[in-house]
């Protein structure tokens, strides 16, 4: 398969004159991330010699000025299938049978009206289509002091982040005329309907930026204030993706070959996440290390690090319960078991950091390797890019993504303050799912995380269960106890780190994970 994309320039232009970014850029990290390695890049340039004309070919949005004439001729004159996402030229158009009338809605419904290829993509572990946008913003409560634009060390100025903000892609409405198949088309709900995926002969497009979406899916922008970002699950359009690219092999007699996402006969990975956000003393935590043994499961503890001593300077937080020399014997038990791991639950990002790792880790006697936000509104929470981009910077293996409902593990697309579109090295791990409702003990979601194992397990994801230890014990080991067993891969979070860089990274492009 040949992937035709913009280069660096293209990155900087569609910064400059468009104000956001060229996310499509990044499209490996989808690919990859779905086991799809086995493809070559190629410029608008270098496709103009390339020799293969049998290939499959994917052309992901290209500047305006790039569909140069030889560039049209040579995409003409391809004998194999060709798979191209708007905007196109009008001679495209026109080729497909298409007429563009102007800008739709990005929050319509798509529905794959194509029955060969909804079963394609059903064959992926999800159905397609769905709502692809908007983003929903709530208001939380936040110290307006810990605000990532007042925090030193977090890079990125309010040009950036407005640019991250903006959506990269775009939806055209178009008519076809009937000797065009569509394959998807987009409904709203007062009624209409407009072609979203159509296929003429052996060209395919998207009236819309396919794939520039779901690659800006696997971002998260910077956060305007106090606010929480949500964006809807995007598995629908990609296994859509997925199934248009496997189309394309078959129709050039060429297989497509994906990697599994698990190791051995494992098709799908269980983590627990314990948020360590109250004291317990070591019995206690080793009741529950137990209570993991016994069922084979494996968890990563997020460590406060106020639980193993104040700051310098520092008053105690807790005058009641476990105070900081059980903390240290707490923290030790969990890293001394090798079914488990501890990691950073932070509070402050920035210099105050420093301290708060240097504390966890001469506690627990390991190195840290991943990190979550603490939730609190005295704590600098989840913020978008600047929790990834300070993650990253300190050398951890993995972080979360919390914005996105994504269920694999993948690597992380960022906008540079010039518009470049760079791939962090860095893993990202799925949205968990909470056990806790509340920090009412009783109060659970165990009926939901039932039903979203199977979710799970039939998309060949990770499932994070999350849990605070101090609550819903009983709960969470009958929930466990009572999750299928069937194909399931019990990991840390840092172990399924490792099993995706190690596996999922497409091999030019794999770098060194840790410093």
């Amino acid at each position: 398969m040949l992937v035709v994309l913009g280069d660096r320039a293209d990155e900087h232009a569609v910064f400059r004159d468009e104000g956001r970014g060229y996310w499509v850029a990044a499209l490996r990290v989808v690919l990859e991330k779905h086991g799809v390695l086995r493809w070559a890049s190629r410029s608008p340039t270098s496709l103009l010699t390339e020799t293969d004309r049998l290939a499959p070919l994917v052309i992901g949005r290209l500047p305006a000025a790039r569909w140069t004439p030889e560039l049209l001729a040579r995409v003409q004159a391809h004998e194999g299938p060709v798979l191209l996402e708007a905007p196109v030229p009008l001679e495209l158009l026109d080729l497909l049978g298409a007429t563009a009338h102007g800008p739709l809605d990005r929050s319509l419904r798509l529905h794959v009206t194509d029955a060969r290829t909804a079963t394609a993509a059903n064959g992926f572990g999800a159905a397609p289509g769905g709502e692809i946008e908007p983003t929903r913003i709530r208001p939380i409560d936040r110290d307006p002091a810990l605000d990532w634009q007042l925090t030193p060390g977090v890079d990125v100025t309010p040009r950036q982040a407005e640019a991250w903000r903006r959506p990269g892609w775009d939806v055209e409405h178009w008519s076809v005329g009937p000797d065009t198949a569509v394959l998807a088309e987009w409904r709203s709900p007062a009624g209409g309907a407009w072609p979203a995926v159509v296929r003429r002969g052996t060209l395919t497009v998207a009236s819309f930026g396919l794939l520039g979406a779901i690659t800006q899916a696997h971002t998260s922008e910077p956060f305007d204030g106090a606010e929480m970002r949500s964006s809807p699950r995007t598995l629908g359009f990609e296994v859509l993706a997925l199934a248009l690219l496997a189309q394309l092999h078959e129709a050039s007699n060429r297989p497509f070959v994906r990697i599994d996402p698990w190791p051995s006969d494992h098709g799908w990975a269980l983590n627990v996440r314990h948020d360590f956000d109250r004291p317990l003393r070591r019995r206690e935590v080793q009741w529950r290390l137990d209570a993991h043994d016994r069922l084979g499961t494996r968890a990563t503890w997020y460590w406060r690090a106020r639980h193993v001593g104040a700051a310098p300077g520092e008053r105690r937080q807790h005058r009641r319960g476990p105070g900081p020399l059980a903390g240290r014997r707490a923290i030790k038990a969990a890293a001394a078991n090798p079914r488990h791991e501890v990691a950073w639950h932070t509070e402050r990002l920035g210099p105050p950091s420093d301290a708060e790792r240097r504390r966890i880790e001469r506690a627990a006697k390991v190195r840290l390797t991943g990190s979550c936000a603490h939730g609190a509104a005295d704590c600098f929470r989840y913020q978008g890019a600047p929790n990834v981009l300070w993650a990253h910077a300190a050398g951890l293996r993995y972080t979360e993504l919390i914005q996105r409902a994504h269920m694999h593990p993948h690597r992380f697309p960022a906008l540079t303050a010039d518009g470049g579109i760079d791939v962090l090295d860095i893993i990202c791990l799925p949205h968990h799912e909470s056990l806790d409702r509340s920090m009412r003990d009783g109060d659970v979601n165990s009926d939901r995380i039932m039903q979203m194992a199977e979710h799970f397990r039939r998309a060949g994801g990770l499932l994070q269960v999350m849990n605070h230890p101090d609550i819903n014990q009983e709960h969470l080991f009958e929930l466990l106890r009572d999750l299928p067993r069937d194909g399931r891969l019990d990991v840390t979070a840092s172990e399924a780190a490792d099993w995706w860089a190690a596996s999922h990274v497409i091999p030019s492009d794999r770098r060194k994970l840790s410093p």
